[in-house]
């Protein structure tokens, strides 16, 4: 379990102004499915040993005790710069939390990723803008954006509160290419993850106001780069790979690191051919192959597929805490 305060405005926490407060279900097995989309950042060539990093670099910083998930003396006492870098990633795989557990987010799009090009800034929006965007409960109609931080202190800093109002409110529209889609209004969240008494807490922040900057979402390529390191884990792996079948749904399953990780067969075969392995045993999305077969439904066969398989399986998976299966259809266990 993981405590959340909820607040409805920057100057409501900085009061201490509480909105609400209660707590989320997470277990070990949720933060490694989490942990899996961390680090799938532009298209460089990605390694194992790349995944293992961003997988390791997380489990030394926090530890599950009694229902609870605390902070190491690795993180706490680590170089300040070290800190800096473990904080970040805390801060994301709380979002995600928040985003799943909270707000029924099924799929969260890194906006901040180098290998998106078309977005227009102005002035004053310079390099502000927002970590996260998803849809609630798969619907177009409830976007929501989110601004990440985390910190190995007891709280998180009030500036750092601002910082992320001012990046999460820069957004004026998400409009979807290919598609007559424009999103002009958000729910707009800061999640901030901290350590009180050195036990895990997150804050959810809800600024409201409305930017200046326009967001080009390529679903399609988003759609790719949201499920890359989970491909690239099973093909790493693919060898020693096995199929289960869950809920009259088949998963392709890899173990990694002791626990079994894996992905619905039928979003895994609609995926796998724009993902190459290069000579050098490195794996990369193959964009051209996209653009070239003018793919136009990617996005929302996977979206409406993966929406499907969840709600057909949600109440069980309320009842059996040894399995996490997410809205995106990746599971671990």
């Amino acid at each position: 379990m993981v405590n959340v305060s909820f607040y409805m405005s920057v100057n409501d926490f900085k009061n201490n102004k509480l909105n609400n407060n209660s707590s989320i279900n997470c277990t070990d097995k949720d933060f490694i499915r989490y942990l899996i989309n961390l680090g799938a950042f532009s298209n460089a060539r990605l390694s194992f040993n790349g995944i293992k990093f961003y997988f390791s670099l997380v489990k030394m910083a926090i530890k599950e005790k009694n229902g609870i998930f605390e902070i190491t003396d690795d993180y706490y006492n680590a170089e300040a710069t070290i800190k800096t870098a473990i904080s970040y990633f805390i801060g994301s795989m709380t979002a995600y939390a928040i985003a799943e557990k909270v707000h029924k987010v099924p799929l969260l799009f890194h906006l901040k990723d180098p290998i998106i090009k078309n977005i227009t800034r102005y002035k004053g929006y310079n390099n502000k803008s927002p970590d996260y965007f998803g849809l609630k409960d798969f619907d177009f109609s409830t976007p929501i954006l989110i601004e990440a931080k985390g910190t190995y202190r007891s709280n998180l800093a009030t500036s750092t509160a601002f910082k992320a109002k001012d990046q999460v409110n820069a957004i004026r529209s998400i409009d979807f290419t290919n598609s007559l889609i424009k999103i002009t209004n958000f729910d707009r969240h800061v999640v901030g993850a901290y350590f009180k008494k050195r036990e895990l807490n997150i804050c959810d922040i809800d600024p409201s106001d409305t930017g200046s900057i326009t967001y080009i979402f390529d679903a399609e390529s988003e759609i790719l780069m949201y499920y890359k390191n989970i491909m690239f884990l099973i093909l790493f792996k693919y060898n020693s790979s096995k199929t289960i079948t869950l809920n009259n749904n088949k998963y392709i399953i890899v173990e990694f690191e002791g626990y079994n990780i894996g992905l619905n067969c039928f979003i895994f075969d609609i995926l796998k051919e724009y993902f190459i392995i290069d000579e050098s045993e490195k794996f990369y999305i193959n964009f051209k192959d996209l653009r070239y077969k003018n793919e136009t439904d990617l996005f929302e066969t996977v979206f409406n597929y993966s929406s499907e398989i969840y709600n057909s399986y949600e109440n069980h998976l309320q009842e059996d805490s040894s399995i996490s299966l997410g809205r995106d259809g990746i599971i671990v266990f």
